[in-house]
């Protein structure tokens, strides 16, 4: 991050405004292969949508994200102030203040908690990465892998018949878990082999094509517990999920087992925030020159015929920068109105509509004990990962609900907290749409974590065992929504050299980002690679 100086630049290749991971990804390429780069943020840290915050920090979302948003329009590109507009936001706590036997550490209290505020890192769009999925292997070819750390995902869990379950991954796995009959082992097995053997053109495939994955599993007299493994965890699909992606997902689950650890997934240290970073630590390295809590004052947009080639003219504070390429990032910037009569976005829709990327409806939780109970997440919980089905009730072309649990060994959180993300599908209100979700897995206080049935069971002696099946007790719970962005489908309608970014996006991993970081780099350099293997500091040679 740099200050106002005179001795700025005052012309760039590429400007990208804001942090998040696709601009920073398009930044990152755009230095390595020897362009200029400036990038910019309004904000007073990286990630944008994709930040992690603090405790502390994470408390002052609803004031400087509130219904106010101080908006600047400069030929007919508005540009907010703070490029985080988040909405929605709703901030609750389910503990007292403080405690008169809070030294005893039994009891959690706001102030226990605010405590260790520096000790959390909390995603705003927490995600998860396939061990050989897009953002994997992009880290590795790219080498930007070495400025961040990973562990792997501890289990996958799911909910079967009101109780949370880990499901077996692994073949060891599969042999060693009492949930499933060995008569159903050698089943799972089977069809998990026949998933991976069915590929386009073989016989099985082409009958199957016209059918959902769910008729798929049916057909093959499967007994019920088996196709929710298969339809719920294993392939994260729906009743209306396609019998060919139905397959692709499972093919791209056991695909990735192995490699890292017994599960097919990894996690950032420290909070997915971490990835956007990584990008931009790769841009500055190659010159790239980052300013934060820096908003443009004014754009202009120019015939590449009036001047000296460079199409964009930006004030930043007091100093002009010429720029041949803009890249705005998700929330930076809204066009809208009716531009016939400026002659400098001749050409530009009267109208940039929102698209579906960002619409997300967004839950924090800190509980005070892991999904499931200890039996079911041996060494403290570590990561989890849970699919809920779409809720009864909601509409079918929603895809349900992405849960992740963190502990303190993924850097998250302190010890004697859980950390529980939930997303989904933003529809009216985002407490209102994850409420049937968080109602199936949490609760708000000691006597709903418990059931009418097993109340005086618990008072006569119940077991260990089935105290720890009780549901996680919410400390501290965060709604919001990530809005939609505005992106433009037909980027010939777009002013020369000004292009837009998006995300995130309702998936588990970053494949989406990805594709649109690189399809944004090669229209702005056909000819140059994406992202080439950075060198190590030994093979550099003055």
């Amino acid at each position: 991050m740099t200050e106002d100086r005179d001795d700025l630049p005052k012309e760039f290749d590429l400007t990208v405004i804001g942090t998040g991971l696709t601009e920073s990804i398009v930044a990152a390429a755009a230095s390595r292969v020897g362009k200029s780069v400036l990038h910019l943020d309004v904000n007073e840290y990286y990630g944008s949508y994709w930040a992690s915050f603090n405790f502390k920090n994470l408390q002052t979302l609803k004031e400087e994200c509130g219904e106010q948003k101080e908006m600047l329009e400069t030929n007919g590109i508005q540009l907010w102030r703070h490029s985080n507009q988040v909405q929605n936001v709703q901030i609750n706590w389910h503990v007292p203040e403080s405690s008169e036997t809070e030294g005893d550490g039994e009891e959690w209290t706001q102030a226990r908690i605010v405590k260790d505020y520096h000790k959390f890192n909390i995603d705003l769009a927490p995600k998860l990465l396939y061990s050989r999925g897009s953002m994997v292997e992009l880290l590795i070819s790219s080498n930007i892998c070495r400025y961040a750390e990973f562990r792997s995902v501890d289990r996958i869990a799911t909910l079967y018949e009101g109780d949370i379950k880990t499901v077996p991954c692994s073949r060891s796995d599969v042999f060693n878990t009492k949930e499933v009959t060995m008569v159903e082992k050698r089943i799972l097995m089977k069809m998990l082999e026949t998933c991976m053997q069915c590929e386009e053109g073989n016989e099985e495939f082409e009958y199957n094509r016209e059918n959902t994955f769910l008729q798929y599993l049916e057909a093959k007299r499967l007994p019920p517990k088996l196709i929710h493994y298969l339809l719920d965890a294993i392939s994260m699909s729906n009743v209306h999920t396609s019998f060919e992606e139905g397959i692709q997902r499972v093919r791209r689950f056991i695909e990735s087992l192995g490699r890292y650890g017994n599960t097919p997934f990894l996690f950032p240290m420290y909070g997915c925030g971490e990835l956007p970073q990584c990008f931009c630590r790769l841009c500055a390295v190659f010159g790239g020159i980052y300013c934060l809590r820096r908003p443009i004052e004014r754009i202009e947009l120019r015939r590449p015929e009036e001047g000296d080639g460079k199409r964009l003219s930006m004030v930043i504070g007091e100093q002009t920068i010429q720029t041949q390429d803009i890249v705005f990032g998700s929330g930076t910037i809204s066009i809208t109105g009716d531009y016939q009569n400026r002659s400098c976005l001749a050409g530009l829709p009267e109208m940039i509509m929102p698209r579906k990327c960002g619409n997300m409806s967004r839950g924090i939780f800190l509980v005070d004990s892991p999904l499931g109970g200890a039996a079911e997440n041996q060494g403290g919980g570590g990561v989890a990962l849970l699919k809920l089905p779409p809720a009864p009730g909601v509409t079918t072309d929603k895809q349900g609900a992405f849960v992740i649990q963190l502990s303190h060994h993924s850097g998250t959180c302190p010890p004697g907290l859980h950390l529980i993300h939930i997303t989904c599908d933003a529809d009216i209100d985002p407490r209102l749409d994850l409420q049937p979700y968080v109602d199936q897995i949490l609760s708000v206080s000691d006597e709903g974590s418990q059931t009418p049935e097993n109340s005086q069971d618990q008072v006569d002696g119940e077991e260990m065992e089935d105290v720890g099946k009780r549901k996680p007790r919410i400390l501290y719970s965060l709604y919001f929504t990530i809005p939609q962005c505005f992106k433009c489908d037909n980027y010939d309608k777009l002013p020369e050299g000004v292009h837009l970014a998006c995300g995130p996006y309702l998936e588990l991993d970053y494949d989406t980002s990805i594709n649109q970081g690189r399809e944004l780099f090669l229209k702005i350099y056909p000819n140059e690679e994406f992202l080439p293997r950075c060198p190590e500091p030994e093979e550099i040679i003055l």
